[in-house]
């Protein structure tokens, strides 16, 4: 499996033993080993191979970088405007794991 996939699962896994995923981000502000920070670190050295983003720049600068290179290759139709997220992106997939507020206001009669 892709190290997003992994991610992915894992998150999943953990909410269907009843961990809510807010309480899996809140883990990450503890100090010490943490798998879900280990998971994301491979995550991101992953991300970081596929554009050949370099540890040492700046990351803003690099992911503004590509954004304009793809904006220029977009305005001058070298390539076809894309959506935000993997809409149209071959081998991707949506994850079901979703946030859920932790109060519920109910309306007011």
């Amino acid at each position: 499996m892709r190290p997003v996939e992994v991610l992915l699962h894992y998150r999943d896994e953990r909410v269907a033993e009843g961990v809510t995923l807010g309480r899996q981000y809140a883990s990450l502000r503890d100090p010490g080993r943490n798998e879900l920070r280990r998971l994301h670190e491979r995550v991101d050295e992953a991300v970081l191979a596929v554009y050949g983003f370099s540890t040492e720049d700046d990351m803003l600068v690099q992911i503004l970088a590509l954004n304009e290179s793809i904006a220029e290759e977009e305005g001058s139709g070298t390539t076809q405007p894309r959506r935000p997220g993997n809409e149209g992106l071959e081998n991707t997939r949506r994850t079901q794991s979703r946030l859920e507020p932790s109060l519920r206001l109910q309306p007011t009669a």
